[in-house]
């Protein structure tokens, strides 16, 4: 795989090419076509590894990350650091599905939806 460095992961780490990545995000997910559509289409489920909580989880050549905020820097053309989702659902990486956010917005979706622990 192609690596280029990369100034989020510090001095010497890099990350896999985003070509590669985006290819990757494809490969590993499937369209559900059994979920609702929203904004015109259906949830795009992880396959992979995930998390407790159920989000995505990819290793980037640098870091484990999660396959949504991936998702929505590469996919969906913008850079995050808290990637939401309009469907609800972890698992999701469909772009049009996901919103960029902070901490606050975070942490009021996650009362809003009862997910609270």
């Amino acid at each position: 795989m192609n690596i280029t460095p990369s100034p989020r992961y510090g001095k010497g780490r890099v990350r896999y090419h985003a070509d590669e990545l985006r290819a990757r995000l494809l490969k590993c997910s499937r369209v559900d076509e059994q979920s609702p559509l929203l904004r015109g289409v259906h949830c795009r489920v992880w396959l992979k590894g995930k998390t407790t909580f159920g989000h995505g989880q990819i290793w980037d050549g640098a870091k484990l990350d999660y396959a949504h905020r991936l998702a929505l820097e590469l996919l969906g053309g913008g850079v995050t650091q808290w990637a939401l989702h309009h469907c609800d659902r972890p698992a999701c990486i469909e772009p049009k599905h996901l919103y960029d956010g902070t901490p606050v917005d975070n942490a009021r979706d996650v009362k809003v939806h009862g997910r609270r622990r």
